[in-house]
């Protein structure tokens, strides 16, 4: 069988645990040691920990504020905990992978001290199996990961400090945030049949016909396929298992929130054409997914043996029915033109890092929402995946935009080389995570490319125009047509933007330049930009970051930066442009909260300080306004 991946995308089935699968997690207290002299590899660490270097830490979350000795230190260091063979587990039948959902930047797994597996570049899942490792009692073993968040020039994103804002920053970052280590998404010790689903896209189509504004019917269209359970994503080094995939069929089955059946439909894959195979589910007068109305069905899929009728494999996820697409100079959601209001945001929290903490997450929606924000981007990185589960629960329409913030395409290019390889891994391990997610609306391939100190001269801007063209193309493999789009500054918009849906422009008049200039005026000169910008490209766009520094608590009669009543007044002045022609269909503020960053003399108290909302989650003075404004419209 062809190795379905390569043909087109299809999104790796989410961890779950049903009748033929099982999901534990392995979150708790581990032992940790710092390796600051890099000697753990010749001492051993792989084979267990020496008690005597040994602290305990918290996984998930970021080492760099669980023990304040190691803020700055980015690595690396070991980890270690012990697991059981789970109950029942039939090595012939069964696969048992280990499945970490985000390590930053840098990890390598050890069992029972074999290296098992690793992964390069963090905020994505990987997985590692362990099933040679296990017999079919229950016995226990002992599990070690190295962590090397060290930031290199090839990394996405990368080190080197090359970055307009960054030179002589510490850690020596070519990006504005903190480069947090660790653990910092769950682990989960997963067990699935060895030969079962790996792999699903979905398509919604409806039909509205022209004499009414009621949707009649959506077809939720299933591709499934099914092969050997391999962890995911598969190294390069290993060649795929190939398996006759058409000794298999597939049922689809579609509840609604009630648990009633809506539609259903078996199909033998000997039929179908291509990889994978379609099951087209039909509802009629479908209740769609949309903010304010996140109505989600389950959808079952079931793989069955033909030969025998046995079901070998059974999964089931959330899904809501909407369609998005850009068209003439609209986004349209299911349809109808829909404005993005909200936030770029960060993982970013005290004492967590950037750990993943559901009480933070859904503090951090709760506070989305009372602002009547709609959308969010995840700058800079995938976010984490209970994330996106509340933004599918709570109707939040999600950019989600990959790693790839401060590329450079100006340095040597053996470095170019390795950091595109680098991106393109990025993005298209993000797709294979998100593809099905209902609340992803868009693809954002990466953020602020380029810049004055790393594009200096044609040869770079046009290495830069290539790269980020063959980024763009690889997010336009999604078989469900999701709009793609990145993140830039105005003034260093590449022609590469030509190829995206959309515009996502970044601007910062009247913090970074133009200080002191009559807002009326920076508005009508943003307006006039834009126009141009719309004018020579002939794309809709949003503004996706826009900001300014505020010292909670700082406050003057005549609003100046820094002040409470600047960043107020400063931002009413972008949320008034939504809208304010009829191809500008988005405002982001950047950033739902402050958030730490390296140290250097802009970033006071290492904080960027543009939130609407303290690090701690308060509003200060522009969150009341801007919802004041969003409530009025």
């Amino acid at each position: 069988a062809a190795d379905v991946a390569a043909i087109m995308f299809y999104g790796t089935p989410q961890p779950t645990s049903s009748s033929h699968r099982d999901a534990a997690s392995l979150d708790g207290t581990w032992n940790f040691v710092a390796d600051r002299d890099d000697a753990g590899g010749g001492k051993n660490y792989h084979t267990g920990l020496p008690a005597s270097k040994s602290t305990t830490i918290s996984v998930p979350a970021s080492w760099n504020e669980q023990l304040p000795e190691l803020d700055g230190f980015l690595g690396p260091a070991w980890y270690e905990r012990t697991f059981w063979t789970p109950r029942a587990f039939v090595p012939g039948a069964q696969r048992c992978l280990l499945r970490f959902a985000s390590v930053n930047y840098s990890a390598t797994v050890f069992v029972d001290g074999e290296e098992v597996g690793g992964h390069e570049g963090g905020h994505l899942p990987f997985e590692v199996d362990v099933t040679r490792m296990l017999g079919s009692e229950r016995t226990q073993h002992r599990l070690v990961v190295r962590v090397d968040g060290r930031l290199q020039r090839e990394h996405v994103p990368p080190g080197g400090g090359w970055g307009g804002m960054a030179p002589g920053c510490f850690p020596n970052a070519s990006f504005d945030f903190y480069p947090f280590c660790g653990i910092q998404r769950g682990v989960l010790l997963c067990v699935r049949p060895r030969v079962g689903l790996v792999g699903v896209a979905l398509k919604c189509n409806l039909d509205n016909p022209p004499e009414t504004k009621a949707v009649e019917r959506a077809t939720l269209v299933v591709n499934a396929a099914a092969g050997f359970t391999e962890a995911r994503p598969r190294p390069s080094s290993a060649p795929p298992q190939e398996i006759d995939d058409s000794l298999f069929s597939f049922s689809a089955t579609l509840l609604d929130a009630a648990g009633a059946e809506v539609a259903h439909l078996f199909a033998d894959r000997a039929a179908a054409e291509g990889p994978g195979c379609e099951l087209p589910l039909t509802v009629e007068a479908p209740k769609l997914w949309a903010p304010g109305t996140p109505v989600l069905h389950t959808l079952r899929i079931k793989v069955i043996r033909s030969s025998s009728g046995e079901v070998i494999d059974a999964y089931e996820q959330p899904v809501g029915l909407r369609t998005v697409e850009v068209k003439g100079d609209a986004l349209l959601l299911n349809g109808a033109p829909v404005q993005m209001k909200g936030f770029g945001r960060h993982e970013d929290a005290p004492l967590i890092g950037r750990g993943e903490c559901g009480a933070v997450l859904v503090r951090d929606h709760e506070i989305m929402r009372w602002c009547g924000s709609n959308s969010y981007r995840t700058a800079h990185y995938p976010y984490s995946e209970v994330d996106l589960d509340l933004a599918d629960r709570r109707g939040v329409l999600v950019v989600s935009e990959s790693a790839c913030v401060g590329l450079s395409f100006g340095d040597e290019p053996e470095w170019v080389r390795k950091r595109q390889a680098n991106a393109e891994k990025a993005v298209r391990e993000l797709l294979e995570r998100d593809l099905t997610r209902t609340c992803v609306v868009a693809w954002s391939v990466c953020n602020e490319p380029g810049g004055p100190l790393s594009l200096p001269g044609p040869e770079a801007r046009a290495l830069q125009s290539e790269g980020l063209r063959s980024l763009v193309a690889l997010a336009k493999r999604d078989g469900s047509r999701r709009p793609v789009t990145f993140a830039n500054v105005p003034e260093h918009c590449d022609e590469a933007n030509r190829e995206c849906d959309f515009l996502s422009l970044n601007e910062y008049a009247g913090w970074y330049y133009d200080v002191g200039k009559p807002l009326d005026q920076i508005r009508s000169e943003l307006l006039a930009k834009f126009e141009r910008l719309h004018a020579d490209f002939g794309k809709p766009m949003m503004i996706s970051e826009c900001g300014a520094d505020t010292l909670a608590g700082c406050h003057m009669v005549a609003p100046g930066l820094w002040s409470e009543e600047f960043q107020m007044e400063l931002m009413g002045v972008y949320a008034s442009l939504l809208g304010a022609q009829p191809w500008l269909f988005g405002v982001h503020f950047w950033n739902l909260t402050d958030f730490r960053s390296t140290q250097m003399h802009i970033r006071a108290g290492g904080l960027n300080m543009k939130g609407l909302f303290t690090r701690d989650r308060q509003p200060k003075m522009a969150a009341h306004h801007i919802r004041k404004l969003w409530a009025a419209a």
